[in-house]
């Protein structure tokens, strides 16, 4: 008898969750490693390349990143690229999570869901960033949708993995494990309506989750017990790994009594400037779950203000410590949305009339917005530029008062929310792409507060040429850095060099090349050359006034404060050595 098998065909709903995976994985991994690293990030890939090449350094709090990138660095060569590729792994991965919620959140709310999370400003720039903290969200995350989807063994290596990734996973599992309290002790047992409409039926209804029986829960802890011991040890190459990882909840408890240097308004103008979409559909979602008793919009609402809370009362806060509300922000956007995408009976022309009409509103009061920077030295200009935004502010209310009185209110309802989603949704893509530093040129941002060094290329330009002219090949001259740049993103750059870092230079001693600060004045035996490169640019927001914030918000300009480098090299390295020597300070 012969046997044929139909091929399973992808459903719309796995292609889309898949087109969504694919863009996160495009925004996360095109030029990944064009940016140099900044200070902040070569701390991490530096200890990481040390255990590529045989090292025991002392290791820091991220075991779980230095460890896994050692592997890469050992494997394919150490590059920006690779120190940045498990973040941005992480963050992708974080895209498939609401696959697994598709029950709680309802099939369109989980689509909208991931491809939120794809293009989130800060989703974006955490996981272009080296380091472990936007590891230890995607696979805390990862996590529990495993153990979501019953697949224990896998709940248990993403959990061991993410208890590898410092302090920031002590931060989310102690917001997890506050939410989990409150809903279990204070009222959360309560009988709430838990029905997500959906576009197959009348709903789902989805009762309290028991407590998980003794065989998963001892599945999912032996597989991650296994897992925090081999990662963590890097298959028992690394014994200090697991020391590290103790460390990390020592880092994290020293952080509740070391004074920060953030302040806290910091974190309402990053929502309000990368976040405008997720925050006023998330507050108009919670609001409506609370007045229908939705179970899970209020689980999302206190999972969201935990996260939040926490991340204002812990000292050494970061704006990154928002990412963690940002997930259930974007659950809570993402269910209220899909309530508008089944038109039933409604007319929909009008309906695209009233979105095109608040579309074009809220275009031309960003045109607006644009011109008001530089009205500022001109009170009159400022005072007519002020009136027009109030005005076209007005008219957009007053015309959908109109079309509520014309038509019905449902219909304008529905306009005002798709027009004003959809240009909230371009704002959103575009302050992502300037987030994640894809455009030039390159930004500062309030995600990524680390300095720029913004020379780097022109510096390894400079010293592979040099070396190139006098050695006939490139990484053969030595290279001496005084200790007092600290930069250890410089020492990332010079990584495939013969570097020496010193506290001071010897009068007798003549290195072919030498780094030192731009005030610092070299005294050597031999003929130097110098020319200045810029190490840092550190962008000024703290006293930044009104029409400074406007003047970055729409054109992603403010003052920066520049620190210098000079490099020196000695005269006979150059061409010309014989026509003279110029040993002055440039």
């Amino acid at each position: 008898m012969n046997m044929m098998t139909t091929p399973r065909r992808i459903t719309l709903e796995q292609g889309l969750f898949s087109l969504a995976f694919i863009l996160a994985l495009v925004v996360r991994f095109i030029s990944l490693g064009t940016q140099p690293l900044t200070d902040r990030e070569a701390k991490w890939a530096l200890q990481a390349l040390e255990i590529a090449r045989g090292s025991k350094p002392l290791l820091g709090s991220q075991p779980a990143y230095l460890l896994l990138t050692a592997i890469n660095f050992f494997i394919f060569g150490a590059s920006n690229f690779m120190a940045r590729f498990w973040p941005a792994l992480a963050g992708a991965g974080l895209v498939l999570v609401p696959a697994a919620f598709q029950k709680h959140l309802g099939r369109k709310a989980a689509i909208f869901l991931a491809f939120a999370l794809a293009l989130d400003p800060g989703m974006l720039a955490l996981s272009r960033m080296a380091g472990s903290q936007m590891m230890a969200v995607g696979f805390i995350a990862l996590s529990l949708a495993a153990w979501q989807s019953r697949s224990y063994r896998l709940a248990g290596v993403m959990g061991g993995v993410a208890l590898l990734c410092g302090p920031s996973a002590w931060f989310g599992a102690l917001g997890l494990g506050f939410t989990w309290l409150i809903l279990n002790y204070s009222g959360g047992r309560t009988r709430v309506d838990n029905t997500i409409q959906d576009d197959e039926g009348p709903g789902i209804v989805i009762p309290p989750l028991p407590f998980p029986v003794e065989n998963p829960r001892k599945t999912a802890i032996k597989w991650g017990a296994g897992t925090l011991l081999l990662v963590g040890t890097l298959f028992l190459l690394v014994p200090n790994g697991l020391s590290a990882w103790a460390g990390s909840i020592v880092d994290f408890m020293r952080g509740w009594w070391t004074p920060g240097s953030v302040p806290l308004w910091i974190f309402l103008v990053v929502l309000l400037v990368y976040a405008p979409l997720a925050l006023i559909f998330g507050l108009i979602g919670l609001a409506r779950g609370l007045r229908k008793t939705d179970r899970t919009s209020i689980q999302l609402g206190l999972l969201s203000g935990t996260f939040f809370l926490l991340a204002l009362i812990y000292p050494v806060h970061q704006a990154g410590d928002l990412v963690w509300m940002l997930v259930p922000v974007w659950s809570l956007a993402a269910i209220e949305l899909s309530r508008y995408l089944d038109f039933g009976s409604a007319r929909k022309w009008q309906i695209a009339l009233v979105a095109g009409v608040t579309f074009a509103f809220m275009v031309f009061i960003w045109l607006d917005l644009i011109s008001i920077p530089s009205a500022f030295t001109d009170p009159g200009i400022l005072q007519s530029r002020m009136m027009l935004l109030l005005g076209a502010l007005l008219l957009m209310i007053l015309s959908m008062f109109l079309a509520a009185a014309v038509w019905e209110e449902r219909i304008a309802q529905w306009g005002i929310v798709y027009g004003g989603a959809f240009a909230l949704l371009l704002y959103t893509v575009s302050a992502g792409l300037n987030a994640a530093g894809l455009r030039q040129p390159f930004s500062s941002e309030l995600w990524q507060p680390a300095p720029q060094f913004v020379q780097a290329d022109l510096l390894i330009k400079t010293v592979d040429e040099l070396s190139d002219w006098s050695k006939g090949h490139i990484q053969s001259l030595d290279i001496t850095i005084s200790s007092d740049l600290n930069s250890p993103a410089l020492l990332w750059l010079l990584r495939n060099w013969q570097v020496e870092q010193v506290d001071a230079l010897a009068l007798d001693a003549s290195p072919d090349l030498v780094i030192l600060p731009q005030d610092v004045e070299i005294r050597l035996a031999s003929a130097y050359r110098g020319q200045d490169f810029i190490l840092r640019k550190t962008p000024v927001w703290y006293g930044l006034p009104l029409d400074g914030w406007l003047r970055w918000i729409v054109f992603r300009k403010i003052p920066e404060q520049s620190e210098f480098l000079v490099l020196w090299a000695q005269d006979d390295l150059f061409l010309d050595a014989g026509a003279g020597l110029d040993t002055s300070t440039p």
